[in-house]
């Protein structure tokens, strides 16, 4: 019975650390396609975008400083959202 746990145990965390490795970079292409649509849409003041899943969670303006998301002006959020949701259609359709 030990040995058949050691088993599960072990199966489990091969299991995780795949799983890890394998999500790390589900986002990667919304990511880039998102940075791309904020530059436009912002007029370029803002260019790289850092999402927690796949929501934005702050952006880089681009002068280098880091603002989070809810600091931000109602029209560059409208701008924000946009380029969010050109990103995901292009996601959602690839492949």
């Amino acid at each position: 019975m030990k040995k058949e746990g050691r088993a599960v145990n072990l199966v489990r965390d091969e299991f995780k650390a795949m799983k890890g490795e394998l999500d790390a970079d589900t986002y990667e292409p919304l990511v880039k396609t998102f940075s791309r649509y904020l530059t436009l849409a912002t007029g370029g003041r803002y260019r790289v975008a850092e999402l927690d899943g796949p929501l934005p969670n702050e952006i880089v303006s681009d002068d280098g400083r880091v603002m989070p998301v809810h600091l931000l002006s109602t029209g560059t959020i409208g701008g924000t959202a946009l380029a969010l949701r050109l990103a995901m259609v292009g996601y959602l359709l690839q492949g």
